[in-house]
């Protein structure tokens, strides 16, 4: 059971999608032109210029695509996610959009298969980043004392805003103009949608 964790940005512009009724996000790793798909898309945090939006959660609020599907590359997230998807893995998407509801869809899941959780998170330029490693911590501290850590984690609030814009992802989200998305994204339980990886897709976890 693996929760995927990349806080800035594709786990909350994966979360937000579904959220707002997108039926399905797939994810890939080179975007190239797809005519009628609704695309987005980025490199080292920029706008891909084949793709409709950024890697943009807020730039989907704005948008009214319920029922469509999204095809989504990023620098970091997308490739982590395809790299732990396997037959016999279930992969789910976590951030701070959704912890809640992650946490207990894993739980659940992980109670009845007798697997542990890792949480997976995606990091920044082949390094630990620490909005990923705050995420991960508000997961495990909402899994309560059933969650085994092995390592450290720094200590999260539901306060998230201050450090995500202090972190080196965020810092230079803030120079692209994209503060509003390390605001949103930073937002905690916002939604109750659970993103799991099926086949090459991801969807909404049945509730």
């Amino acid at each position: 059971m693996v929760i995927l964790i990349d806080a800035l940005r594709a786990s909350a512009t994966i979360v937000t999608a579904l959220g707002t009724g997108m039926a399905a996000v797939r994810p890939v790793r080179e975007l190239e032109e797809r005519v009628g798909e609704v695309t987005a898309g980025e490199r080292g945090g920029r706008k891909l210029p084949s793709a409709k939006h950024g890697n943009s959660p807020t730039e989907l609020l704005e948008q009214d695509y319920a029922g469509k599907t999204l095809v989504l590359a990023t620098t970091n997230g997308v490739e982590c996610l395809l790299t732990a998807a396997g037959p016999a893995t279930r992969v789910m998407i976590g951030t701070t959009l959704n912890c809640s509801a992650v946490v207990a869809a894993a739980t659940e899941e992980a109670r009845e298969l007798d697997v542990p959780i890792t949480l997976l998170m995606a990091g920044r330029d082949d390094r630990p980043a620490a909005e990923d490693a705050l995420t991960a911590s508000l997961l495990v501290r909402s899994m309560g004392p059933e969650a085994h850590l092995h390592g450290s984690l720094p200590p999260s609030s539901l306060n998230m805003a201050a450090p995500f814009l202090a972190s080196a992802a965020g810092q230079n989200l803030v120079e692209l103009g994209y503060t509003d998305d390390v605001e949103w994204c930073a937002r905690v339980d916002v939604y109750d949608v659970v993103p799991v990886l099926k086949h090459d897709h991801l969807v909404p976890r049945p509730s």
